[in-house]
């Protein structure tokens, strides 16, 4: 059977040292289609299902990306043609399909055109995905500089002093393990003295919230 394969995938099978007419052509007499092409993204790359995996590169912004345009290219397939019967799986993992099938060329159609207007199919979707791929547990955080995330946010030294304030380590300890992000960390003697009077603020601030007088203002009341 002679099977018409794209220009598209012509031209890739020409520079890529990867791909190969033949491999193409495979899998439409495989799947009984006289044509063959494959769904490209906002750049012109070909849409691939392999970024499922976790052995990628580049950025993880671009890996979520791939895996939510992946996830959203099979759904909208899948809903016209659960069967599998006119899309497929080419080469590498790319998304091909049958442009001879009226159906699946609109679906197709729509989402070139969405990718060609922004590169994200869903891009809430992505955006978790960057998420946990950037925070593995709750102590760990990945990501770029500014992330929002406990494990980015948090001081190391005010851990120390809300442990110690709850009894929870011995200042006099050379080291304590930070609760949020688990790094093992010195209590350095110039810092023993404002964590201190860090846990006396708490105390008097708890005592106050009682409705409690507590030595910090007989002191202030003494000194005014």
């Amino acid at each position: 059977m002679s099977v018409e394969i794209s220009d598209e995938i012509r031209q890739l099978c020409r520079h890529s040292p990867w791909y190969a007419e033949y491999q193409f052509r495979g899998e439409a007499e495989q799947a009984d289609w006289e044509s063959i092409a494959a769904i490209r993204d906002h750049a012109g790359h070909f849409v691939s299902s392999r970024t499922h995996g976790y052995n990628y590169y580049g950025s993880t912004e671009a890996y979520a990306r791939g895996v939510s345009n992946a996830e959203a290219v099979i759904e909208a397939l899948e809903d016209e043609d659960p069967n599998q019967l006119h899309w497929g799986y080419g080469p590498g993992k790319i998304f091909v399909y049958n442009p001879d099938h009226e159906p699946i060329r609109r679906i197709v159609a729509d989402i070139e055109g969405q990718l060609a207007a922004w590169p994200y199919l869903n891009e809430d979707r992505a955006n978790e995905i960057e998420w946990d791929e950037s925070h593995p547990n709750d102590n760990e955080c990945h990501a770029e500089e500014g992330c929002s995330c406990a494990v980015a946010s948090h001081e190391c030294g005010e851990q120390v002093e809300g442990l110690a304030y709850e009894g929870a380590i011995d200042l006099e300890s050379e080291e304590f393990e930070c609760p949020v992000c688990l790094a093992d960390l010195p209590i350095e003697k110039r810092e023993l003295e404002k964590v201190r009077n860090g846990i006396a603020q708490r105390f008097h601030d708890d005592m106050k919230t009682a409705g409690q007088i507590t030595v910090m203002d007989i002191v202030k009341g003494q000194g005014a």
